[in-house]
């Protein structure tokens, strides 16, 4: 089991928990911050590139960082996380197989799936939705290679 990839659905990934203050990741040397532009606009990211986590603050419209009084840090909390490299649960590796594999693993099937996005020339990449779980991974070639990990989206939310 690899502790810094293992996923708690509504949780976490390995040591990052979601809703969790960031400042404490990187003064603890573990996240680094990167602003960056795209077609979208700005917004904030701070990457673990060792553990091939992506870790997202919680932001406005604008791409502002909002930061809950009383969080301490100007990085405000963990919103979402995107896993790159390996995301397990339950012992189980979820990237790097199909679909189906994943539903075995998961034991549920998506809210919704294949949804196609194109993010470049030869970059086709489809998604299926497990929003009970916090959980959107991304297909390319009918493997996961990404996954995102959110709070569980209850009806009504």
């Amino acid at each position: 089991m690899n502790a810094q990839s293992e996923w708690t659905p509504g949780v976490g990934v390995g040591r990052y928990l979601l809703g969790a203050p960031i400042q404490k990741y990187v003064d603890d040397g573990f996240l680094v911050h990167r602003r960056w532009s795209d077609i979208i606009g700005n917004a904030d990211s701070f990457d673990d590139e060792a553990a091939g986590i992506v870790v997202f603050p919680e932001d406005d419209d604008d791409g502002n960082i909002i930061v809950p009084p009383g969080e301490g840090g100007k990085f405000g909390i963990i919103d979402s996380l995107k896993c790159t490299k390996s995301l397990q649960y339950k012992n189980k590796e979820l990237l790097g197989i199909s679909l189906q594999a994943v539903i075995s693993v998961l034991g549920v099937p998506p809210q919704s799936d294949g949804e196609e996005f194109y993010l470049g020339e030869e970059d086709v990449q489809t998604t299926a939705d497990f929003d009970d779980l916090g959980l959107i991974l991304w297909f390319r070639d009918g493997l996961s290679v990404t996954a995102s990990v959110m709070e569980v989206i209850e009806d009504g939310d």
